[in-house]
């Protein structure tokens, strides 16, 4: 099924794969398909995600703000009014799009993995985080400090695990 997830201000397109023969009351573990740079959710979404959920697991796959089909950051094109409050404006904008931001992206994993833990049919505590590429290296970052995280898997990640795993 197709989800929006908020990260930064900005919407994020996701979808989300349920087991076929899942009870409506079944408490699974989820997981977390993060894609690699340029990726998208539907290429780790038709390559993977119905294999976990076929397995007995929640899966969700999200693209990156500014990729896919997630929306992108705005940028205004005239300096807006300063104001002390939330102020309605017509503004002219551009959409930012495919932008490489590794912080950027790591808040998008963590808004997927909030997500992903809030889905009714989740254990909230019992989550595993799968990254390919860039998205493996993302993937580490998110395992080392979310204690959610029971499982981690990178395909072919551009890590120096020594370093990441001192934190």
């Amino acid at each position: 099924s197709k989800v929006t997830i908020w990260s930064q201000g900005v919407r994020l397109a996701g979808d989300v794969y349920r087991p076929s023969d899942m009870a409506e009351d079944a408490k699974l573990p989820g997981i977390l398909l993060v894609p690699g740079w340029g990726g998208s959710k539907e290429n780790v979404g038709k390559n993977y995600a119905p294999h976990f959920a076929e397995a007995g697991f929640i899966v969700l796959t999200f693209d990156f703000k500014s990729w896919g089909e997630s929306d992108g950051p705005l940028l205004a094109s005239a300096k807006l009014e300063p104001s002390e409050e939330a102020v309605e404006s017509t503004v002219r904008a551009s959409q930012l799009r495919k932008i490489v931001n590794p912080f950027s992206m790591s808040a998008d994993v963590r808004a997927a993995l909030h997500y992903l833990g809030g889905e009714p049919n989740v254990m909230p505590d019992n989550l595993g985080i799968w990254g390919t590429s860039m998205g493996g290296a993302l993937a580490l970052v998110s395992a080392t400090s979310d204690d959610r995280i029971n499982a981690y898997v990178d395909q072919m990640g551009p890590v120096n695990q020594p370093y990441n795993l001192k934190q």
